[in-house]
């Protein structure tokens, strides 16, 4: 149920509010220590939940004479990405074995939070 922005937001994600996207390894950042090790840095999966839960949304809405103010609210959004960071040793490098790879979980929280950009 619901209606508006917030209804269709629960219709399109099947009525959760969430989206969970898996993203391409073509996003990963490799980075070439010399002499070394390579680094790469990966995203594997962008969770959103509380999409569902606009409090304001302006677009382009009329400030002075040449403005515009843009605000977004949310009452409770959480984003959270899956990531890992991969280390291969050079050959010949200080460092030893044969690599080390740790997976990890960034997120962020906003609970009754505005973002506004007047320009």
């Amino acid at each position: 149920g619901g209606s508006g922005l917030n209804g269709l937001i629960r219709s399109l994600t099947y009525p959760s509010g969430s989206v969970s996207v898996a993203l391409p390894p073509s996003s990963n950042l490799t980075v070439d220590v010399p002499g070394l090790a390579t680094l790469t840095l990966g995203a594997r999966q962008l969770n959103a939940s509380g999409l569902d839960t606009l409090t304001n949304l302006t677009v382009l809405d009329p400030l002075g004479s040449y403005g515009f103010r843009n605000a977004l609210g949310v009452a409770g959004l959480n984003v959270t990405a899956g990531v890992y960071i991969d280390v291969q040793p050079s050959p010949g490098s200080s460092l030893k074995g044969t690599g080390l790879r740790e997976d990890f979980a960034l997120g962020l929280g906003l609970l009754d939070a505005t973002l506004g950009l007047d320009v």
